[in-house]
């Protein structure tokens, strides 16, 4: 008897703490749901005036049946120039997507230290035209973003800058192309709730395609003076 009955509150104790367990595992995964909604509901909310920005798409549709992100450069600067409502707008590459990230281009360059060679590998890199700075609400803490207004200007996120310890003024070389580059400005990181929270580093676009009507493929985007 005694044997039954100690089985019996075994079980019963058991049964309450799959019951605790079970629960637990729920809340766990409503916290979780909870979560990522609030994620996905916020995404992009944390660049300044995120409901003002847009980007230009063409009609043409991808294989999974979105709307191509890719535009004619000069077909895109003639709208620009015949819509007043545009406040700022300007290319900011995607220049790749890999693994969620759409800015993954790899770059090596290194600087010159006390005779020595110092390498500094950056990963997500992008390209500018205009004033897309302005557009997507970047904020410089060093230098000006104005300043990067050719294939000899550089700007850097704050991360970049910390972790590979590069200050404003300092010039990289680029070995592929035998350049080299002035860093022009540091700008706050992106926030990372954002599709631009990857973007280390910006050159400037210059005039790539800017006559070419036959390449689409070029990522503008524009903020607009209000929702309308």
């Amino acid at each position: 008897m005694s044997t039954f009955s100690f089985i019996k509150r075994g079980g019963s104790a058991v049964s309450s703490f799959l019951n605790v367990l079970g629960m637990a595992v729920a809340f766990a995964a409503f916290y979780i749901i909870l979560v990522q909604v609030k994620y996905d509901l916020n995404f992009n909310k944390g660049v300044k005036d995120s409901e003002k920005i847009f980007v230009m798409s063409s009609s043409v549709m991808s294989e999974d049946g979105k709307r191509q992100l890719y535009y004619c450069r000069p077909l895109a600067e003639l709208i620009i120039e015949v819509s007043p409502n545009i406040e700022y707008s300007g290319i900011m590459e995607i220049i790749n997507h890999n693994e969620g990230k759409y800015w993954y281009n790899e770059g090596k360059y290194w600087v010159e230290e006390n005779g020595e060679r110092r390498e500094i590998h950056f990963k997500n890199m992008s390209a500018m035209s205009g004033t897309a700075f302005k557009a997507l609400g970047f904020e410089a803490v060093s230098g000006s973003l104005d300043d990067i207004i050719d294939h000899r200007t550089l700007a850097i996120s704050e991360t970049v800058a910390k972790r590979f310890n590069l200050e404003l003024g300092m010039s990289l070389n680029f070995e592929e192309h035998k350049e080299v580059k002035t860093i022009k400005a540091i700008y706050k990181d992106m926030p990372k709730n954002s599709h631009f929270r990857d973007i280390e580093t910006i050159v400037n676009v210059r005039d790539n395609g800017i006559d070419n009507f036959g390449e689409w493929g070029h990522n503008y985007f524009v903020k607009l003076y209000d929702e309308t």
